[in-house]
């Protein structure tokens, strides 16, 4: 008999929230840069195999079809997550409105088929959006449970769930590539990869869902998802609009470059945020009542994915020819300039999750959605005029737009909780800054670097030059100052809780 009270129960979070976040953080960081690795391999082999307009005619359907894969889960996992108190009733009916949502986004996509391959003129993408219809119902099918794995902060668990589902994955695209399958191979990558992932977290999380009831008191909890949903849905419009500009407009090979310029830069921002967000949501809903302990979590957390994330992204602009051409390939140098211009914007991204984490634990969704609609219509907007200018016109309009809405977003989002946008802006200045110096010194000490001969080994040897020189550069600025060297005594203590077995 499954003891569903246990699988639901989060009152024993509480006796070392702090210590349980720092290692499930690092637990998620170290799984996320292992899925890093794998992404970074599969990416690199599946350039080689295929050719760009094989990349842009799947994203293309992606671009097109993620609207409506939206609606399959309705931010009815976060509302399991961010709940202070839970039942097994509630949860099994909001697992069966996930699958009834999967069920039907699976079959709105189908039918947009031919609407999709109209729009774009190409006739492939009818079947490749068939195909592809079918993974948003195999992801309805773990949604809660891979919340509710969430909700216990069982993060050992999840980082094992998600990296099989990569590994696996990846090796199915790559070796349906190798067979000659063209830009099939990418779309049985996340077909596998959610097969997998739904069997294992089935099997770990060990719940079962029941009947759905009447009266188990989920209204709450569907008001707070819809609104969760309408954010993400505005979220869409400014993350998605770009790619079907320029998929209409400049066709199925400038919309490979692009989108692959932009997940190269964007994936190690994600890779860092990601496993952060993961940590924080959970711990910051358990926290909704404890003010301090919120503002001093959520400035950790902050601090930690923009010392991280800043840095990477300016050294991946000054190295930018070299990341690029040594991880795709001599065929994608026109992604260089992309990458560039899309730079400013992955800047900005390092801390844009911080919107929500002051929003969702507290259960001001419907705030974070409004702000949503208004900062997604400047970005359209912009967006609609770079397109005149091509894809590096949408790359340049896309970092402005996001550069502009960021503090004034935070700003709306956080008036009225425990952190102020005046407490956010003093934790990003300093990783800000000393990447900024940093990255310049690097640019102008390039000419010191080794011209890199060719491809292959002389791009690696340079850009492994660049990373040792920026790091050194990076680490020296962040101590000169005794502010500096007291928040690396922060985060080594951090590091020392990682010794210290979780209660």
């Amino acid at each position: 008999m499954v003891d569903h009270d246990r699988l639901l129960r989060t009152d024993h979070l509480q006796a070392d929230l702090r210590r349980r976040s720092v290692r499930g953080g690092a637990v998620l960081v170290v799984e996320q840069a292992l899925q890093f690795a794998i992404q970074m391999v599969a990416v690199a082999v599946l350039a080689r195999l295929l050719v760009p307009a094989d990349f842009g005619l799947v994203a293309m359907v992606v671009a097109m079809t993620t609207l409506v894969g939206m609606l399959r889960d309705l931010g009815l996992s976060t509302a399991t997550v961010q709940r202070a108190d839970l039942t097994h009733a509630q949860v099994s009916v909001l697992f069966w409105l996930n699958v009834g949502l999967g069920v039907l986004a699976s079959l709105v996509v189908a039918g947009l088929a031919p609407a999709v391959a109209a729009f774009y003129g190409d006739a492939r993408l009818t079947a490749v959006t068939w195909a592809l219809a079918g993974s948003f119902l195999l992801a309805s099918l773990s949604a809660q449970h891979l919340a509710l794995l969430r909700r216990q902060m069982r993060f050992a668990s999840l980082a094992r769930i998600e990296l099989a589902a990569a590994l696996v994955g990846a090796a199915a695209a790559v070796g349906a590539a190798w067979r000659g399958a063209g830009y099939w191979a990418l779309v049985t990558q996340p077909l596998v990869a959610q097969v997998v992932l739904g069997a294992l977290v089935w099997w770990s999380s060990g719940w079962r869902p029941q009947r759905p009831k009447r009266g188990a008191g989920s209204g709450a909890m569907l008001a707070f998802g819809g609104h969760l949903t309408g954010f993400r849905l505005a979220t869409y419009v400014a993350q998605n609009l770009d790619d079907v500009l320029i998929g209409r407009t400049a066709g199925s090979a400038a919309l490979g470059l692009y989108s692959k310029a932009y997940s190269l830069l964007m994936m190690p921002v994600h890779r860092i945020s990601g496993p952060v967000s993961a940590v924080a949501i959970p711990a910051l809903s358990r926290l909704q009542h404890e003010p301090r302990r919120f503002r001093e979590f959520y400035l950790q957390a902050t601090l930690l994915i923009c010392a991280a994330g800043m840095p990477l992204v300016t050294l991946l602009f000054v190295m930018a020819e070299e990341a690029v051409l040594l991880v795709l390939g001599p065929q994608w140098g026109g992604a260089v300039p992309l990458f560039r211009a899309l730079a400013p914007a992955a800047l900005f991204a390092t801390f844009n999750a911080s919107g929500s984490w002051a929003c969702v634990p507290l259960g001001r969704v419907r705030r974070l959605f409004w702000w949503q609609v208004a900062a997604s219509t400047v970005v359209a907007i912009a967006l609609v005029v770079g397109v005149r200018w091509g894809a590096l016109g949408v790359a340049a309009a896309y970092s402005v737009a996001v550069v502009l809405t960021r503090f004034p977003g935070l700003a709306v989002l956080l008036r009225g909780t425990p952190v102020s946008v005046g407490d956010v802006a003093a934790v990003v200045t300093r990783p800000a800054v000393v990447s900024v110096l940093a990255g310049v010194g690097l640019a102008g000490a390039r000419w010191l670097l080794p011209t890199a001969p060719g491809y292959g080994a002389g791009l690696a040897f340079a850009l492994g030059i660049g990373v040792a020189a920026f790091a050194g550069l990076y680490a020296g600025l962040w101590g000169a100052t005794r502010a500096g060297r007291q928040q690396v005594r922060r985060v080594v203590q951090m590091f020392r809780d990682l010794r210290v077995p979780a209660a």
